[in-house]
């Protein structure tokens, strides 16, 4: 039995995959007929202007077949005569599209499509109506005409969009929803035209439909459907208005009678139909009728089982996923180990506190064990250190000095009644300095262990705050994108570069984030330009370029909506004495959110070991803020990194300012950092803050101040160096230097404060220029 079914399985899969290859052919073939219908479907005695209207609504691919079977239906309909209008029509529309249908303006297709279908419908009306002489009311209907045209363009579109996207109807928006019953109105408008001896081919087809929606849509598709054949039948003109009613009710009750399958919606909705037809309609009427309720009844029934499976749009939403109970689940998690690890933090902190209030020893105790060690079986111990305590420990305290400053003492230090009486003085101070020594070793491992303890409290809390901050972030994700996300990673794979992850989700302010991974060979194959338009297209959201982020073999992109501003920005580094390396550093970082931010910071001294630490510094925040961690928690690990860099002090001032290009609102962030400047005209506002540089301690945290910008403000950041003359000066000159270019202005600054500092001790100089301009 399986060796029979072999061939026929093979024939099977043979002729999907012929199908499957020749999609596109079969989709310019389906648009091309369906153009050749909608260019036939008048109404209002002459009008027909859906052929244009479906041309314009298609896309660049499919418009040269679309353009051909409109130009068919129009050149060999039934009424050929009056099509002149709508021929001229077609050929200035699809002249358009050849010149404009891409780049730019396929972002605004929801604006530019029916725009050029009015256009192309109304400027051949005019001109022809013109030369035969034009009226008010030929004016008034051209324009009514042009309207329709255009109106049903954006429909076509829109619900070609539903169609693409696969969604049932039940999850449909109501603009989405409309726009498909109306596209479903035209269609049935079109095929009414079509008649086999007095039965109408469109109200078969319509019967056929409403059982359809019935059948999958329960009573409100078979409602739906119903009432819009109904009035679609009416739009034809002719006495069957009764139609609209029986129509309506007919799918009204076939939804109800779902229950039993096919049948049972077929035989509801026969019923109602056959007895209106014989109750309102004349005997023609109801003959007529009643065929085309039975040829589309038994239409719907012979629909192979197979292929009503895979017919979603009129099927029920499915059950609500279970991601959103994964996610809150994954929420929670990330709350309870935030919290856990903050509990371990405050706990390890708690016991350094106790282990250092305890102690490890004191001096007198170093004095009292080597008194025990050397003493103990003397026989002048009870003169020494019972009847004459005071002055034998006071002689013993007298080594103090030389114990802390020399890390030993000499029994030739020892003075008063105990050098004289002790007969074992170089013994006895021997054993000071033995336990001397064990006692400066302790409170070294001490002081080591606690800063040990130190760091990873604040690595501990670090972590915490880094989860905490992960939960927030994934709360702020309302509306994750499946659909999108599926057409992002079909266009990167189209061209060469297949995504191992895509992610398309909303943020609680609405604002759509394209998130895409790919492996960082494939990232030269990626044209970032053409990505984001296609995106925009795909997403329905006008997409700025992607911040691209590689680490570890790994490339992401992430694509957010065009910011309402952008930044300019200017640099100048001034090194001191001329040296090569600078003890600054900066970095513009993108977070591909929306955010921008500028890091400074100044490595304590100058030359290559400032160098160092202020590289680390902005390139371990650089790091930290592209993987989505946020600023408190960023500080604390590169502090905890800075503290156990090396045994000597190593420490860097941290400098930032957060710009929302969305609603210019910026954050200054400083952890020991010098003063910056908010330039707004000839205004200048100082925002300092006292705080410490990172690597110093722990518990280290950012001061902060939140300004709102304008278009064209100015922010100034500088380095210790820039203002170690005072910063008066700069004030003034900022006040009238606010018409220079971000980079002339930083550059004029730099200067500037290199001549004000001769004299003084010299440093490093930098100067970070940054202006709110428009992002257009």
């Amino acid at each position: 039995m399986k060796t029979k079914a072999a061939p026929a399985e093979n024939w099977r899969q043979k002729t999907a995959e012929l199908v499957k290859g020749q999609a596109k052919v079969w989709e310019n073939i389906g648009i091309g007929l369906l153009s050749f219908l909608m260019s036939n479907a008048y109404i209002m005695g002459d009008m027909a202007p859906f052929g244009v209207s479906l041309a314009a609504a298609a896309r660049r691919d499919l418009a040269m077949a679309a353009g051909a079977g409109a130009m068919a239906g129009y050149l060999f309909s039934f009424q050929p005569a009056s099509n002149s209008r709508y021929i001229v029509s077609l050929l200035l529309l699809m002249a358009f599209k050849w010149v404009f249908g891409g780049g730019r303006l396929q972002k605004y297709r929801a604006f530019t499509v029916p725009a050029a279908a009015f256009a192309a419908l109304l400027a051949p009306a005019l001109l022809l109506q013109s030369i035969w002489g034009i009226t008010a009311y030929d004016l008034i209907m051209a324009l009514s005409e042009a309207v329709l045209c255009g109106g049903a363009s954006f429909f076509f579109m829109r619900t070609a969009s539903v169609v693409m996207r696969g969604e049932p109807m039940s999850a449909l928006s109501t603009a989405d929803l409309s726009c498909a019953i109306i596209t479903f109105a035209l269609t049935v408008v079109a095929l009414g035209s079509f008649t086999v001896g007095d039965v109408s081919v469109g109200r078969a087809v319509a019967v056929m439909m409403v059982l359809l929606a019935a059948r999958y849509g329960k009573e409100g598709g078979g409602a739906i459907a119903g009432v819009t054949a109904g009035v679609a039948m009416g739009m034809l003109g002719g006495d069957i208005a009764f139609l609209t009613e029986s129509y309506g009710l007919g799918g009204l009750l076939a939804g109800m009678f779902s229950v039993f399958g096919s049948f049972g919606c077929a035989v509801a909705f026969v019923l109602v139909n056959g007895l209106s037809a014989l109750v309102l309609g004349t005997e023609y009427q109801a003959y007529a009728v009643l065929y085309e309720v039975l040829i589309g009844s038994v239409a719907f029934m012979l629909l192979p089982g197979r292929l009503l499976g895979r017919i979603r749009f009129f099927s029920q939403a499915k059950p609500e996923s279970t991601a959103p109970a994964v996610r809150g689940l994954l929420l929670r998690r990330l709350s309870f180990a935030s919290r856990a690890l903050e509990d371990i933090s405050e706990a390890t902190a708690e016991v350094s506190r106790r282990l250092s209030e305890a102690g490890g020893g004191s001096v007198e105790e170093v004095y009292a064990a080597a008194v025990e060690e050397t003493c103990r079986k003397c026989p002048r111990r009870a003169l020494c250190w019972e009847r004459d305590y005071s002055g034998s420990m006071d002689a013993l305290n007298r080594l103090t000095g030389s114990l802390r400053e020399k890390g030993e003492a000499k029994s030739e230090e020892l003075t008063g009644a105990l050098k004289e009486r002790c007969r074992r003085a170089e013994e006895l101070v021997g054993a000071v300095n033995r336990r001397y020594r064990d006692y400066e070793s302790r409170r070294e491992l001490r002081r080591r262990t606690a800063g040990v303890r130190g760091v990873v409290t604040d690595q501990f809390k670090g972590l915490a705050m880094l989860l905490a901050d992960l939960s927030a972030e994934m709360g702020e994700i309302s509306e994750p994108d499946g659909r999108s996300g599926l057409k992002i990673r079909k266009f990167f794979t189209e061209g060469g570069a297949e995504p191992e992850a895509v992610s398309c989700y909303e943020d609680r302010e609405g604002r759509l984030t394209a998130e895409v991974i790919l492996p960082d060979y494939k990232l030269p194959r990626v044209d970032e330009a053409a990505a984001a338009v296609e995106l925009s297209e795909i997403c329905g959201e006008e997409f700025g370029l992607p911040s691209v982020t590689q680490t570890e073999g790994k490339a992401r992109l992430m694509f957010a909506p065009k910011p309402r501003y952008g930044l300019a920005f200017g640099a100048k580094q001034l090194t001191r004495g001329g040296a090569r390396v600078c003890g600054d550093d900066f970095e513009l970082v993108r977070d591909g959110r929306g955010r921008a931010h500028i890091i400074l910071s100044d490595g304590m001294g100058s030359g290559g070991r400032a160098a160092v630490d202020a590289v680390m510094t902005t390139g371990l925040l650089k790091r930290m803020l592209q993987a989505g961690f946020r600023f408190d928690a960023a500080l604390r690990l590169l502090n905890s990194a800075l503290l156990v860099k090396s045994e000597e002090e190593s420490l860097s001032t941290v400098d930032i300012v957060s710009f929302d290009l969305y609603t210019g609102q910026i954050e200054f962030l400083k952890a020991g950092a010098a003063p910056s400047y908010v330039l707004r005209g000839h205004g200048v506002a100082r925002v300092e803050a006292a705080s410490l540089p990172a690597g110093i301690l722990p518990e280290v945290s950012f001061e902060k101040n939140t300004i709102n910008l304008r278009e064209g403000d100015t922010v100034i950041m500088v380095s210790d160096g820039a203002v170690s003359a005072g910063d008066g000066w700069l004030t003034e000159m900022l006040k009238s230097s606010a018409a220079l270019p971000v980079q002339e202005l930083a550059d004029e600054i730099a200067a500037a404060a290199k001549l004000r500092a001769q004299g003084l001790q010299d440093d490093d100089i930098t100067v970070l220029a940054c202006r709110l301009q428009d992002g257009a």
